[in-house]
């Protein structure tokens, strides 16, 4: 088939969904280990943040719990991305459930830290120019008031 200036999104499509077919039973006991990994750090962190709530102790702890179970969280989420990567390209799915700590994961984490250092640095230019060019609209209204005989001009 000729795909020349054609995305096949069709075929990318069906591929993925026949290794889905093909894959989720083996794939079953990863998940589920980010599912309690996920559970158990959503509830530990709610009950901190309760009790922290409740008290007037200090609100740090409260504060570190979500933040440690969140990359915690993120981790095991890496994990399993790796997990289906290999099992997909490979075949392979060794380690605990197919999940392992190594050069797949540490890749994968690189990727997804430079990513979203990239995406607060759009972010943040995003932030500046809108904070620039609202101030400077602010200032000049600010200022002066509005000029109608301008906006009618336009």
């Amino acid at each position: 088939m000729d795909h020349r200036g054609k995305l096949p999104v069709g075929e990318v499509a069906g591929a993925a969904y026949e290794f889905l077919f093909q894959n989720f039973v083996r794939s079953i006991p990863a998940l589920l280990v980010l599912l309690v990994i996920s559970v158990a750090f959503a509830y530990i962190s709610y009950g901190a943040i309760q009790s922290a709530a409740a008290s007037s102790e200090d609100f740090t702890p409260a504060i570190l719990t979500p933040v440690v179970g969140a990359i915690i969280v993120y981790l095991a989420q890496i994990a399993v991305m790796a997990m289906l990567i290999r099992l997909a390209v490979t075949g392979e799915s060794s380690g605990f459930f197919g999940l392992q700590l190594g050069g797949d994961e540490f890749r994968l984490l690189a990727a997804n830290v430079l990513l979203a250092l990239l995406v607060g640095i759009i972010v943040l230019i995003g932030f500046f120019l809108l904070g620039a060019f609202g101030l400077g609209a602010l200032a000049s209204v600010a200022e002066g008031g509005l000029d109608e005989t301008a906006i009618a001009n336009l």
